[in-house]
């Protein structure tokens, strides 16, 4: 059964930028992309995406946007829910998402799964928004 790490925090405290930085430690310490499951999700400006890479036959999924849970507020293609489950059904052993704190279906959902949660860092100001997503980026980098 696949590994859940998920990054939980409430909205615009940079759980998305927090992923896209692991994404990229992922691709510089040689963790290649497997062809076909890269996408982007919402807002293009968000730099929300969904992808899968691997190293090694370990294949680790990647969803960054967290904002959004199975029910009438929101099409079940673009939940947190589904996001995991496409990753786990393509084969991922560890599959690092975003959930926001108030999506209790959804947390309940990475619960169902062995799993870590990794409380986002609140920055205190602009200039440590940078540092906060960093660290938070390291300590999911080493869960996987």
């Amino acid at each position: 059964m696949a590994k859940i790490i998920a990054l939980r925090g409430d909205s615009n405290r940079g759980k998305s930028k927090t992923l896209n930085i692991v994404y990229q430690y992922l691709l510089l310490f040689g963790y290649v992309q497997v062809p076909k499951y890269f996408g982007v999700l919402g807002n293009r400006d968000q730099y929300d995406f969904i992808d899968i890479v691997e190293k090694k036959g370990v294949k680790v999924g990647i969803a960054t946007m967290g904002d959004y849970q199975n029910g009438l507020q929101r099409k079940r293609k673009g939940s947190v829910e589904s996001m995991i489950d496409h990753l786990v059904g393509a084969g991922c052993d560890v599959v690092v998402c975003a959930v926001n704190l108030g999506l209790t279906r959804a947390i309940s959902h990475i619960s169902s799964y062995p799993h870590e949660f990794v409380n986002k860092s609140v920055s205190l100001s602009d200039d440590e928004e940078r540092i906060k997503n960093g660290e938070d980026a390291e300590k999911i980098y080493k869960l996987i």
